[in-house]
């Protein structure tokens, strides 16, 4: 009886046993057969790819540059096939890197290396030595990579999600060295998917302000706007960097990588146009006349004139066109600061453009009441000095005013995104202008403004080609190097004069006077615009 109780369950174990064993091998074999593989193969990963940032026309602004990376078992014969194609190939293959025999990964100069120990990719460069808009696009670091600022921060979740990897895998003896003259296996994980993100940069205009502001800006930016939408079509910042080599200019004095276009400065005369704007809302007529005699006193506070001698008598129209400050200074102590202040509000002053989650340019200053209340802050503010000061972004946002009939813009940077690099699949929601000003003094000022260009203090940025308006000025900053005051160059317009399609904003910082530094860079864009776009 004991014996057959005991055959019973040794056979029921034994059943039991079979069972697990099946199970085992059901759940775990596949398991167990990729952890075998990868204990007996060694992976090199050689190149990695980003979602992609496009401008408006969804051309890419990266991962333009094609380059060929190798693989490399660094072995005797790999160094001899290395020599053409790498500038030092003791520098990539030293005697240690041979005797460990791990693969390794080179950039090499030609795809056409024949070796059974290396294979050669064509793989993107993140970025091209001559990256467009750098200060916008921003930068990685890290792997995987992450964004550390402009779009590739603020979109890093969504470009993270169309990365994508080249891996290769080499079969490894028992002791993990590769093996030669054995095939490895290349593993192309999602790489060089088209999804991204889509900017209004037009990369046509960015490629013609990007270089002009190389040239001619040692320090400062241009802006380029659509009038009627607030789109920036281009942004430069100089001086400019490299992404590639972004530890040289960590301690740049010259601060590149700063972005100049969000940064707040002095505005100086541009801002007479707020003013203007102001006295032509109250209903001051444009005939209001005042002498401007070299010099003003407010209160017993002289402030000069741009021309010592006087401008004589002046009219709203000719103070535009010469710039006056003495005619500013009292027509700002007719209306008063409050309603410069509101009008300076209402054209997007002392308030930050959201471009992008985590990307806004400075808000800039306004006067408080506290400071209105002083007679001389009013004076100093009628013409764009004291504590007013405002980016390139926000002087366009008052140019676009202008040029379209008095509609205040939002500025805007993203278009949307992308899933496939030829459609938008997600559209931003773009801010509607809000009326800032009646159509009718957005008119006069436009035409005023022509006239700057045509007779007047902005001469210098009259295009070869139609007519433009603008607005020159030299803002002080109180700012002295080996004695001589910095003075912040300005031009800020639109162009064509009779139709604007573009605004243009120039800085030059510590440039001088702005008809003479920034003027004629002006005129420079637009020429260019007319001959490689036309309008």
């Amino acid at each position: 009886m004991g014996k057959r109780v005991v055959g019973i369950f040794s056979v029921m174990i034994l059943a039991f046993s079979l069972v697990l064993t099946r199970l085992y091998y059901i759940t775990g074999g596949q398991f167990l057969a990729m952890a075998a593989e990868r204990q007996s193969s060694f992976s090199l990963k050689v190149a990695t790819s980003r979602g992609i940032i496009y401008d408006c026309n969804m051309k890419s602004l990266v991962e333009q540059e094609e380059q060929y990376l190798a693989s490399v078992l660094p072995t005797p014969q790999a160094v001899s096939a290395l020599k053409d194609s790498v500038e030092d190939v003791t520098k990539v293959i030293d005697q240690k890197q041979i005797q460990s025999g791990r693969p390794i990964l080179t950039l090499v100069s030609s795809p056409h290396i024949y070796s059974p120990d290396i294979e050669v990719f064509t793989a993107t460069k993140r970025y091209s030595d001559d990256l467009l808009c750098p200060h916008l696009i921003g930068y990685v670091n890290g792997d995987p990579k992450t964004g550390v600022t402009g779009i590739e921060k603020s979109y890093n979740s969504l470009l993270e999600e169309y990365s994508g990897d080249i891996t290769v895998r080499y079969q490894v003896d028992a002791l993990g060295n590769p093996l030669t003259g054995v095939g490895t296996t290349v593993e192309k994980d999602s790489y060089g998917q088209k999804g991204g993100v889509v900017l209004t940069i037009d990369s046509k205009l960015q490629k013609i302000v990007q270089d002009i502001a190389n040239e001619d800006i040692p320090k400062g930016a241009v802006v380029v706007m659509d009038p009627y939408s607030g789109d920036i079509k281009a942004l430069a910042s100089t001086p400019s960097f490299n992404p590639n080599k972004i530890a040289d200019y960590l301690n740049d004095p010259d601060s590149p990588l700063i972005n100049r276009a969000f940064y707040s400065y002095n505005v100086g005369s541009t801002f007479k146009i707020v003013t203007a704007a102001a006295a032509l809302e109250q209903g001051i007529p444009t005939t209001r006349a005042h002498i401007c005699t070299g010099s003003i006193d407010i209160d017993g506070q002289v402030f000069s004139c741009n021309k010592k001698s006087g401008h004589g008598e002046l009219d709203l129209k000719g103070a535009i066109e010469h710039s006056c400050n003495t005619y500013f200074i009292d027509l700002a102590k007719d209306i008063g600061g409050g309603a410069i202040r509101n009008m300076a509000k209402k054209l997007g002053f002392g308030q930050p453009a959201q471009l992008a989650e985590g990307m806004a340019s400075g808000s800039g200053n306004l006067p408080t009441d506290s400071d209105l209340n002083n007679i001389a802050e009013v004076a100093n503010f009628g013409f764009g000095q004291g504590v007013l000061m405002a980016t390139p972004i926000q002087v366009s946002q008052m140019i676009c005013t202008v040029a379209n009939g008095g509609s205040s813009v939002t500025p805007r940077l993203v278009l949307g995104t992308t899933l496939d690099g030829a459609s938008l699949d997600q559209k931003e929601v773009m801010v509607l202008p809000t009326t800032a000003m009646k159509e009718r003094t957005a008119e006069l000022l436009r035409k005023y403004m022509v006239s700057v260009v045509e007779n007047g203090s902005g001469s210098r940025a009259k295009p070869d080609f139609e007519t433009a308006g603008g607005k020159t000025a030299t803002a002080q900053t109180g700012r002295f190097i080996e004695g001589k005051e910095q003075l912040q160059a300005w031009f800020a317009g639109f162009y064509p004069g009779e139709h604007p399609k573009y605004v243009i904003t120039v800085l030059v910082e510590g440039g001088g006077e702005g008809s003479v530094a920034a003027a004629p860079i002006f005129k420079r864009i637009c020429d260019m615009i007319q001959a490689a776009i036309g309008v």
